[in-house]
């Protein structure tokens, strides 16, 4: 009986003498591997150089672009008080020539003037006379939000026509239309390809770029800008070429890197020769082995039927008896049948292990779910404004959480009674029908679990609709909805005796949890109800301290306030804004203040001088407001509700739409009242002819389409004088 190791041994001596063999197949192998790795390597430098070039486009556009916005911004403003004529034109364009940046030729400079609805009704560009540019929403977008004076400054753009890099700056003039300056410039392609030569400095690799291309090679480069990577194209003798296409900021750049490679005709030799001598070794590999496996096949063959007959699960399996001459083979298969008891063995406490460990993981995960869901509670804490609403979604979370129940609700008082907002097991509205008085029950001050025993809940509270219900609750979990200062109500869990349902100390844990957060919640409610009263009363104390400067102003601020809020709710606005307009209307007289009394209640005819300063008190109500966070939006309507629609009112002498349109309303508000309200110093117009006199002046004062609004609004059962 002879060894597998000796026999092997004895097959490996022969098999020695072919050493050279597997060495010459390792060796090609590894040379193969190195090329593939130096051939993505070089594809992944390309292209990160290429990514290079790119940044270095951009960055060095980016400067030229920054460094002719500045002074183009500086030019147009300097110029803006004297006005844009033909010298000042000259010294812009002059001064921008004089300031030549090194990488760029500035080669162009033209003007234009483009009217409110976007035509070029002036300029000194050829061809561009009468252009209508209304069509383009890049100059709605960017051009028509502009104030007099305001510049805005466009990025370097190529010209569709030209090709040329072109930079464009615009200003709106006093007037209402726009000025703008155009630069053209050459030497742009000199630049990328200077950046192309300083970024791809391989000796080996040749640059090609802005030529004529081919169709094949544009489809090579539109595969590249999609793919995101170089193309690689073999060219015959031992040369490759990449096309790159990359988007820059200020366009799509194209070029070609050639590469010279040596590997291709090394790789075509050793190739050949490989194949030759792996036929060779598999030939003598398979004559040797043949005589080998001989020796031990049937047995081996017999040790896997063995052991591929094993099944843990079904019969045990009797073993074939092995007969062969080498003793590892008998080793082997007698190691088997001992490894197939003790595997048996272990596999069946394995079993009783797993069966444990499945019910621990099903009780974690049980525990994941429920704290996954208490961790997102604040979600909706932050973003309910409705107290009921929020109850029923924290119910709702509630329930979730906690163990199965049999019965839930959640309650708040209103009007002394209880009034049940949702539950479980029970109808909500059979509940509310009850109209139970909140004082006859106790109100929990803390989260409370009580086990009781059948029917003392009903002892408690002794409601005959629901008794049947009661007399069965085995559990109670109490969660009393309160802050520091107030009981609101509370959610109320429930379990029967007739389930197998029950509440534990985590479920207590849960609900004291939740506690805490009503708490928060309402205090933080009740919060915010104080600051909303504080800023009312304080506005109102501002309001009775003009009055008393200014008797005329008596009453005319509030009446102001209700005739623009009820007018936005007319009109299907929301509430935030109905709001915001009632704060306006209180206080839009408030800079009324800082004029002084001889010139406000002057009995005669004011002077120019003294109308003049009448006219800044809605500037003064602005300056006063316009810092506070809470009264900045309020501040722009009442600085303009002087304004009129026709464009001359005071103080911006601002035109149609560029008034605000909520301060459009409270001009019409302000007039209305002002015609309409009865005071002891003046006699109101008939409500008729304050109509005729509304449309006499829209188009003129008032906005024509709101005063259109408004007169339905007055003659609605909306409107309250």
């Amino acid at each position: 009986m002879i060894s597998l190791k000796d026999e092997f041994v004895k097959q490996g001596k022969k098999l020695s003498r072919r050493f050279l063999i597997p060495l010459i197949v390792f060796i090609a192998f590894i040379s193969f591997s190195f090329w593939v790795i130096m051939f993505h390597a070089r594809m992944d430098e390309i292209n990160s150089t290429a990514e290079i070039f790119i940044r270095d486009v951009n960055i060095t556009f980016f400067e030229i672009e920054y460094d002719y916005n500045h002074s183009l911004a500086s030019l147009l403003t300097a110029y803006y008080e004297a006005g844009y004529g033909a010298e000042s034109i000259q010294a812009i364009k002059s001064k921008l020539f004089e300031r030549q940046s090194p990488s760029f030729e500035l080669t162009q400079v033209n003007f234009y003037r483009i009217s409110e609805d976007f035509r070029i009704f002036d300029t000194d560009a050829e061809g561009y006379l009468d252009m209508d540019l209304s069509s383009f929403d890049y100059f709605e977008n960017n051009l028509s939000r502009l104030k007099p004076g305001e510049v805005f400054l466009d990025r370097i753009t190529t010209e569709i026509v030209t090709g040329d890099f072109v930079l464009v700056a615009y200003v709106r003039d006093r007037d209402g239309t726009f000025f703008s300056i155009g630069l053209k410039f050459g030497g742009d392609q000199e630049i990328v390809q200077a950046l192309s030569r300083q970024v791809f400095t391989k000796d080996d690799a040749i640059i090609t770029m802005n030529k004529a291309f081919s169709d094949a090679e544009r489809n090579y480069f539109q595969h590249s800008l999609e793919s995101g990577r170089p193309v690689f194209r073999y060219v015959p003798f031992l040369k490759a070429d990449y096309y790159i296409a990359k988007n820059s900021n200020y366009g799509n750049h194209k070029l070609i890197v050639t590469i010279t490679y040596i590997y291709p005709l090394f790789m075509l030799i050793s190739t050949l020769i490989i194949i030759a001598l792996i036929i060779v070794l598999r030939l003598l590999t398979q004559r040797h082995l043949d005589h080998v496996s001989h020796k031990f096949s049937g047995a081996m063959e017999i040790v896997e039927r063995n052991v591929t007959g094993f099944h843990l699960t079904g019969q045990a399996v009797v073993p074939e008896p092995v007969r062969t001459d080498i003793l590892e083979i008998h080793a082997i298969s007698n190691a088997f049948s001992k490894m197939k008891n003790e595997i048996q063995s272990s596999y069946e406490e394995m079993t009783a292990m797993n069966e444990e460990l499945e019910a621990a993981y099903l009780e974690n995960q049980d525990l994941l779910s429920r704290l996954e869901t208490l961790i997102n509670v604040p979600d909706y804490l932050l973003y309910l404004d409705d107290i009921e609403r929020f109850l029923v979604r924290s119910f709702e979370r509630i329930l979730t959480l906690s163990s199965d129940i049999d019965f839930a609700y959640v309650l708040v008082i209103d009007e002394g009674l209880y009034k049940f907002l949702d539950s479980r097991g029970f109808g909500t509205e059979q509940l509310n029908k009850l109209k139970l008085i909140a004082g006859k029950f106790k109100h929990e001050k803390a989260v409370v679990l009580r086990e009781h025993d059948k029917g003392d809940l009903y002892t408690l509270y002794p409601i005959p609709e629901v008794e049947k219900e009661l007399r069965s609750i085995s559990q109670s979990l109490v969660i009393p909805i309160r802050s520091d200062k107030q009981y609101y109500g509370s959610i109320t869990l429930l379990t029967t005796t007739r389930s197998n349902h029950h509440l534990t100390h985590e479920d207590h844990r849960i609900a004291a949890y939740f506690a805490a957060y009503l708490k928060g919640y309402l205090m933080i409610k009740e919060f915010s109800g104080i600051e909303e009263e504080l800023k009312g009363e304080t506005i109102y104390a501002l309001i009775r301290l003009l009055e008393k400067h200014d008797p005329y102003t008596k009453g005319h601020s509030e009446g102001v306030a209700k005739l623009a809020s009820n007018f936005a709710l007319f009109m299907g606005l929301s509430e935030e804004t109905a709001q915001d307009l009632y704060w306006a209307g209180i206080i839009h007289d408030m800079g009324k203040i800082l004029i002084p009394h001889r010139i406000l209640n002057k009995p005669g005819r004011l002077t120019d001088e003294e109308f003049d300063i009448i006219k800044k008190h809605p500037v003064f109500a602005y300056d006063v407001l316009k810092e506070n966070k809470l009264m900045k939006n309020i501040a722009e309507y009442i600085v303009h509700h002087h304004e009129k629609y026709n464009g001359s009112g005071y103080p911006d002498g601002l035109k149609g739409e560029a008034i605000p349109f909520e301060a459009r309303i409270l001009t019409l508000a302000d007039s209305w009242d002002a015609m309409t309200a009865e005071r002891v110093y003046k006699k109101s117009i008939t409500f008729e002819d304050a109509i005729d006199d509304l449309e006499k002046n829209a188009g003129i004062q008032f906005d024509p389409e709101l005063t259109r609004q408004w007169i339905h609004f007055v003659r609605s059962d909306r409107y309250k004088k």
